[in-house]
């Protein structure tokens, strides 16, 4: 009965160490500000927003206040006032690439039509033409793509949100992105 007792009581020792040690641990380890140490639940929207997906924006024409917002009608994007614009994905690498891609599926790229006066919707493009994506020329921010023929065309939203091609970057309307 002795050697049972003093089992248990070692046992009761060992076992109350080992969860100090592990509530130490998990306290040093995982601070408040750490993901992995919280349900997903309690976070708030933004750290929430962090976690589940990558930074994401949304473009505004600078000079006419138009959203980019996503088109009602066969994919086609438009320029419109009044209303936040499409979630687009910030890349890893923004300053060098910033393809516009879409929250919802990031597989959807948003593409110059190949006249140059529409933005549509595409899944999966095979290459790197008409892609649509974010230049920076003197310092603004501008809406681009490159052409066939490897030339780059730069987008002018007029006032009435329509979109035209242009050759040089100075002709282009200057967007401003906005992190959400």
């Amino acid at each position: 009965m002795e050697h049972f007792l003093l089992f248990l009581i070692i046992l009761i020792i060992i076992l109350g160490i080992y969860y100090i040690y592990i509530d130490k641990f998990k306290k040093e380890n995982f601070n408040t500000n750490d993901c992995v140490s919280k349900d997903l639940l309690t976070l708030n929207p933004y750290t929430r927003c962090e976690i589940l997906g990558k930074k994401k924006f949304m473009i505004r024409d600078l000079r006419t206040k138009l959203w980019l917002i996503s088109g009602q009608e066969e994919g086609f994007n438009k320029f419109l006032p009044g209303r936040f614009g499409i979630s687009l994905l910030m890349s890893e690498k923004p300053d060098d690439y910033l393809p516009l891609r879409t929250v919802a599926n990031p597989n959807d790229y948003l593409l110059s039509t190949y006249t140059g006066n529409g933005i549509r919707t595409v899944s999966n493009p095979n290459d790197i033409y008409f892609i649509i994506q974010v230049f920076i020329f003197n310092g603004y921010n501008i809406l681009g793509y490159v052409y066939e023929n490897n030339k780059q065309k730069y987008l002018y939203i007029d006032n009435n949100g329509n979109i035209s091609s242009k050759n040089e970057p100075s002709e282009a309307s200057i967007v401003e992105i906005i992190e959400i």
